[in-house]
């Protein structure tokens, strides 16, 4: 429907597979922020707690965690 509508429609078969964080029930996701071209910072809240991750999008996995 929207490609219909959108001059610039994004190709979403690009990026067909799903990446799972494998996240706890009480675990919530608070953020995503764009870094570089190949990474994001993807913040976490767990037990009131904000924990950060550093995904690379090219290796497809977590490189970093920061926790305060």
């Amino acid at each position: 429907m929207y490609t219909k509508i959108s001059s610039k429609s994004l190709e979403i078969e690009k990026y067909p597979e799903n990446i799972s964080l494998l996240l706890d029930n009480e675990d919530h996701i608070e953020n995503f922020q764009v870094i570089d071209k190949k990474k994001i910072l993807i913040t976490i809240k767990k037990n009131n707690q904000l924990i950060g991750w550093i995904y690379d999008i090219d290796d497809k996995k977590i490189i970093q965690r920061l926790t305060k």
